[in-house]
């Protein structure tokens, strides 16, 4: 990912596009406001979502992208705002995360439930560990499989996790026990260590 500056942002209906400033040689990369991205925690970094960004940029805000070539040239595929994304740094060990479930009757979606939350991922642990032995036909069983609902898999339900970013909006996110579990496996493995 690179940083830029919005340096022009056209937000009239049916245009929502602009450009972004990098680098001493004032590269100008093209951006259009539907490639825009929430961040979701990540395990080196906070990474991009599913979820379109709401809000328009500002000329002069800065943001993080992922340059790919276009047919005129440089685009950024995918950008987001710098500040959400220094925010989820800053604030990693305090996200507030839940757990959602999405049940289909008769061809039609419920209304989604809280089923876990909301709290930070060390009550998530505390309450629902990980367990890195147990294996679900030949995979890791998930938070819904082995701890939470033990029918879920027969049954036409839809699970998810959602955190909770710095506007208080919640975003759906991967299961944050497996990005912990990634990021001390990756710190074991670097002192020589492996999980039972």
């Amino acid at each position: 990912m690179e940083q830029g500056i919005v340096v022009y942002f056209n937000d009239k209906p049916g245009k929502k596009f602009g450009f972004i400033s990098v680098g001493e040689k004032k590269d100008r990369i093209f951006f259009h406001m539907d490639y825009g991205r929430n961040f979701i925690p990540g395990i080196d970094a906070p990474q991009f979502s599913y979820t379109a960004i709401k809000r328009e940029p500002k000329e002069s805000e800065r943001v993080i992208f992922i340059r790919m070539s276009g047919k005129k040239g440089a685009i950024a595929y995918h950008w987001g705002f710098f500040d959400e994304y220094a925010w989820l740094i800053m604030n990693e060990r305090e996200l507030i995360y839940r757990a959602m479930i999405e049940e289909a009757a008769k061809g039609i979606l419920k209304k989604p439930q809280i089923i876990w939350g909301e709290g930070t991922i060390h009550q998530l642990n505390a309450k629902y560990p990980f367990n890195f032995s147990t294996t679900l036909g030949g995979r890791v069983r998930n938070f819904f499989e082995s701890d939470c609902l033990p029918s879920a898999a027969k049954d036409k339900k839809t699970f998810w996790f959602e955190y909770k970013n710095k506007d208080g909006e919640w975003l759906r996110c991967t299961d944050p026990r497996l990005i912990t579990a990634a990021k001390h496996t990756r710190m074991e493995k670097k002192n020589g260590k492996t999980f039972p």
